[in-house]
């Protein structure tokens, strides 16, 4: 087998909290059995309950090393310390984030590297990430809609524009989706943000654009990190054959609601909805470039459908906690929010 050098080697950055091994461990195991383009693995201890240094000698592999917090700061904070530990510490040109949940199927690593390599030759690599595709959270594109119906129009409210209803409606239609559900995904589709998890690019990125924003805590910190990309005439490739498997589904998943109005309002955890929200109000205000008007009228007419919603679902609690999220992400009060401590 070819040796892989320093510049062609990936450092896995991971970041766990709470009670999680069972989940982690699943995740490193994978990892390492990638030989031998993962060069170390680095674990942010976010506090968790688990004993993550104890548990991780257990695996006897040197490549795997653990950076400790002594409070759980949130994903922000944590993938940024772990990049800095991968640029500082490390030699390997490439970084790849990943989910504590998330196990890179067999071969996608190098499908990503391929990917990566191709795709440079059309863009400078300090400008360029690919990303392993989640059908749970590609949903729409796993579903064949094309990526102008998959992603967020630029104007658009939590992902709502007036223009999209009468499409949203239609796709409703059992014989609407088996249309587009026959369509085979392209070997790349570009995209204007993407999660974390599953994120390889080159470690000129850090120089270029930074790390995480600490200020966000969790949720829509990964679409703000990976929309600068986007903002400097950067890219993000989606990559279709470099899968991930979610060992867990996520709170507010397209697929686990009917809409994104009960997703809100009936995903599990305050703490994760406040954050939610007022992260994706932010991000949608303050970073993503938009039209005053249009995106007012889009946030006007999802709230009066959302408060609808909830008085039909009777979760007019959660509805008052998303309405104070969203003034808050307006007016850029980010942070911890004592009300919403993370333990």
């Amino acid at each position: 087998m070819k040796p892989i050098n320093d510049h062609e080697s990936v450092t896995v950055v991971t970041v766990t909290y709470g009670r999680r091994w069972c989940f982690l461990q699943e995740v490193l195991e994978s990892l390492l059995a990638e030989q031998p383009a993962v060069r170390e693995i680095v674990v942010v201890n976010n506090n968790a309950q688990d004993d993550i240094a104890a548990a991780v000698l257990s695996l006897r592999n040197d490549r795997v090393r653990v950076v400790h917090l002594s409070e759980n700061t949130g994903s922000a904070m944590g993938y940024g310390v772990g990049i800095e530990a991968a640029i500082k510490e490390t030699e390997s040109g490439y970084i790849l984030l990943l989910d504590d949940d998330n196990v890179l199927e067999p071969g996608a690593l190098a499908v990503l590297m391929k990917a990566h390599a191709e795709v440079a030759n059309e863009i400078p690599i300090d400008r360029l990430a690919v990303l392993g595709f989640r059908p749970e959270h590609q949903a729409d594109l796993a579903a064949g809609l094309p990526v102008e119906r998959a992603e967020h129009h630029p104007n658009s409210f939590f992902g709502f524009h007036v223009v999209d209803i009468p499409f949203k409606l239609l796709r409703r239609m059992p014989w609407v989706m088996r249309r587009y559900g026959t369509r085979p995904l392209p070997q790349r589709v570009r995209v204007r943000t993407g999660p974390y998890s599953g994120l390889l690019f080159h470690r000129a990125v850090v120089e270029r654009v930074g790390t995480p924003n600490p200020d966000l805590v969790l949720y829509a910190d990964d679409t703000e990190f990976t929309y600068r990309l986007t903002a400097i005439g950067g890219g993000i490739w989606l990559i279709p054959g470099a899968r991930l498997a979610d060992l867990e589904s996520s709170w507010n998943a397209k697929t686990r609601f009917a809409t994104s109005f009960t997703g809100w309002l009936c995903g599990e955890g305050d703490q994760r909805a406040y954050y939610g929200a007022r992260n994706q109000a932010y991000f949608e205000g303050h970073c993503r470039d938009h039209n005053p008007l249009v995106r007012g009228l889009n946030q006007a007419v999802y709230l009066a459908l959302l408060a609808l919603m909830a008085v039909r679902l009777r979760r007019m609690a959660r509805l008052r906690l998303l309405l104070n999220a969203i003034r808050d992400g307006s007016a850029g009060h980010l942070g911890l929010h004592p009300g919403f401590p993370l333990g």
